[in-house]
Parts: C-alpha cells; structure tokens; sequence
C-alpha cells in the first residue's frame, strides 16, 4: 500500500545511502522486493528512478557497486523485459568504470546475471563481451575475477540446462499483471471512498445551515 510505502521505503533508502557495505547490501534486498511487490505503478517508476540517478552514475563508487549487487538481487524478482528497460544499460556501462573495484564487482556478479540474460541472445552476448573485456583488464584483480567467472558460467550451464527459466520469467509476468489489476481496484475504491467522503461533507453543511437558520428563526 501507498502508505506503508511512504513510511517505510524512505527508512530503507536512508539506509542504502549512508550505511556500510553490509548494510546496504541487505537496503538492496530488501528494495529488490519493494519494486516486485508494489503495485502502486507511480511508486515503482519513481524507486526504480532513485536507485538509477542515486547508485548507477552516483559519484560515489561504492554506491556504483551496490547497483550492482541490486541488480543480482531485483533480476530474480521481476519479469526480464522490465529488468532490460530499466537497469540494463546502466549495469553494462559499468565494464568501463575508472574504479577498478567497480569492474571487479561486475565481473563477480555476471554468474548471477547471465542465466537471466540468456532469455535473450543479444543480451547474453553484451555480457560475454563484458567479460571478454574485463579479462583483458589492465587491473590484475578485475582481470582474475573475470576469469574466474568465465569459468563459474560455464560449469553453471550443467547445472542450469534443467531449470525452466522461461516458465519462471512467465510466472512473474502474470504476477505483475495480478498487481496491476490489484492497483486498478484500490483506485476505484480510492475513488468510491472519496466521493462518498464529499457527500458527506455536504450532507453535514447543508445540515449545519439549516439548523442555523433555524435557530436563527
């Protein structure tokens, strides 16, 4: 609800932005889930502008960073075309980072990422030349780092090749739909609940007059 939204998720961004490694990795759980549980669409666009204008191209590293663990996190929560329009560009635009710890945290999380890429060619593709590239870091970290989860994907693909992620990213998507026909309900409700709040209101003034009149009489 709008409300638990307004008193909460403020907490939580508070948090994000001014806590320590620990703690904002578990703000950025914890946002993953707001963004697939809130129905309320104004409500989601705006978090999904914050985390964007505050941890993609913050000027603080490891904000950068925390985007990137946020992004691990909100791709398994919502349905991947929204993951795509929302974050994508911004997460792979972080391969050319100037702070090595950032390119580091991306190679570390393509693992994660790539089985949900893979639901779209293309995509899969911009990660694999990610880490083509970050192996070829001048950084010895990043560079390592990439490697090794070049070789973690591979060995996930074993593991992975049974599970129906296709059906799971379907299953999201009826989710969200279900929330968005929620949405519409409690607006017509909103609506219903107002209006009837104004009739009262008139009732009451038009009561009050007349009991005026009355006593003036």
């Amino acid at each position: 609800m709008p409300e638990i939204h307004n008193q909460v998720v403020p907490i939580i961004l508070e948090f994000l932005m001014t806590g320590n490694s620990t703690v904002r990795k578990e703000a950025c759980r914890f946002l993953a889930k707001v963004i697939k549980y809130q129905h309320h669409i104004p409500y989601r666009e705006e978090l999904i502008q914050f985390i964007k204008q505050n941890l993609a191209v913050s000027s603080n590293f490891s904000l950068r960073r925390s985007f990137i663990e946020f992004c691990t996190f909100v791709v398994a929560q919502i349905p991947y075309d929204l993951f795509k329009k929302c974050f994508l560009e911004e997460l792979l635009v972080l391969k050319k980072d100037p702070i090595e710890s950032v390119r580091k945290e991306l190679a570390v999380a393509s693992p994660t990422l790539k089985p949900f890429l893979d639901r779209d060619a293309k995509d899969a593709m911009q990660l694999t030349e990610v880490l083509i590239q970050l192996i070829q870091d001048e950084c010895h970290d990043v560079a390592e780092s990439a490697e090794i989860a070049e070789s973690t994907i591979l060995q996930s693909r074993k593991k992975n090749k049974d599970k129906d992620f296709e059906k799971a990213d379907k299953v999201m998507v009826e989710f969200q739909k279900k929330l968005a026909e929620r949405e519409k309900i409690e607006l017509e409700e909103r609506k219903r609940r107002s209006e009837a709040e104004e009739e009262n209101k008139y009732e009451m003034h038009s009561q009050l007059n007349h009991s005026h009149k009355k006593w003036r009489s």
